[in-house]
């Protein structure tokens, strides 16, 4: 693994101080609430499927959509992180939510140094040209 980023055993202690683990657990005390809370600031989870929505909140959930993806590019530019996981934004580009093309200023913009995630189904083509690695995941619940 000599040479693969994603492997340097001397950047631990870094990415101990500097990744945000948003846990999935309803065992959590009130101040790791409180922190995750804190980290996470404005950005919900909709209770409604976005299909579901009405045109006006279609649109509120889009602008907050891109506003997300602006805080990850300054949170990138900035060098903020190492690790940027955008979880489930390629299901926004298959929904046809946001367009490939959005998430470019992201990927453009991350150092070399940092490993940008993008999570979802279905990796246009479009963006292979600007990643380091697909990874495929199947299950025989799929």
């Amino acid at each position: 693994y000599r040479g693969c980023r994603t492997y340097r055993i001397e950047k631990a202690y870094r990415y101990y101080e500097a990744i945000v683990n948003l846990p999935c657990s309803s065992n959590l005390q009130e101040a790791e609430v409180d922190k995750v809370a804190g980290l996470v600031k404005e950005f919900e989870k909709s209770e409604i499927c976005f299909n579901d929505l009405s045109e006006s909140e279609k649109h509120d959930e889009v602008t907050n959509i891109r506003n997300g993806l602006n805080y990850a590019k300054k949170v990138l530019t900035i060098g903020e992180c190492d690790i940027l996981i955008l979880d489930e934004v390629l299901g926004l580009v298959d929904e046809g939510i946001i367009e490939w093309k959005e998430l470019l200023p992201i990927l453009e913009v991350r150092s070399e140094e940092t490993s940008v995630f993008l999570t979802g189904r279905v990796l246009p083509d479009e963006l292979i040209p600007y990643v380091d690695s697909v990874s495929k995941i199947e299950s025989a619940i799929d």
